[in-house]
């Protein structure tokens, strides 16, 4: 008779289910929050035994604050790829570039910013330091762009700097909402290239100084 504890995976096993245990519990989190996920959704979508998520984790808090910070450290490379201090400093090209960017980082990684989004509604301090992060990135850009003599003399960095975060994270809070009014899924890359149109539209004749605001 074995005597190996309940719930703790076999030593020839080669999956790697704490691995597997963490993505099942991000993707329900991710869609449908932390309180009405529980451990047997999760084991569920994992495919194992609750036992296991208590071997590796505890409890369903510890999952939740090891899911966390493995996306938090993700979220934290995102940030750091989109606005890595590299971008052009004239006006018009910055956001541009800045729209692009948001492509590439944000939409290839909806999902973390599902998540992020779930730990906001939480009031969760972990979501507090990844705005607070990332707005900082933002100004960071701004300075560069202010510095060149691309910015209008009375923009308000800090306002600007929440509205580029509006504009970038907003549609995934109202991601439920926008999809249904416009018909199709908010990341959807036609979705994005339109809404990406518009924001730089109001972008560069809102807060670009000079001939550069004329410019679409």
């Amino acid at each position: 008779m074995s005597t190996a504890r309940l719930g703790r995976p076999k030593k020839d096993s080669s999956r790697d289910t704490r691995k597997d245990l963490l993505e099942a519990a991000f993707e329900l989190f991710a869609q449908q929050g932390f309180r009405q996920v529980n451990l047997t959704d999760i084991s569920d979508r994992a495919g194992v035994s609750i036992g296991l998520i208590r071997h590796y984790f505890g409890s369903k808090d510890g999952l939740v604050d090891e899911c966390t910070r493995v996306v938090m450290g993700r979220l934290q490379e995102v940030f750091q790829r989109i606005l890595d201090g590299s971008g052009p400093s004239e006006g018009t090209a910055f956001i541009d570039y800045l729209l692009n960017r948001n492509i590439e980082g944000f939409i290839a990684n909806v999902g973390l910013l599902k998540y992020l989004r779930q730990l906001t509604i939480e009031n969760a301090p972990a979501a507090n330091e990844a705005f607070k992060e990332y707005f900082q990135l933002v100004q960071q850009e701004l300075n560069r762009v202010e510095a060149a003599g691309h910015l209008r003399g009375d923009a308000n960095k800090v306002w600007l700097t929440f509205h580029i975060l509006f504009t970038q994270m907003g549609p995934v809070f109202l991601s439920e909402q926008i999809e249904a009014i416009v018909g199709m899924p908010t990341h959807s890359l036609e979705a994005v290239r339109e809404r990406n149109r518009e924001s730089a539209r109001i972008l560069k004749h809102g807060i670009l100084a000079g001939p550069a605001a004329t410019k679409s």
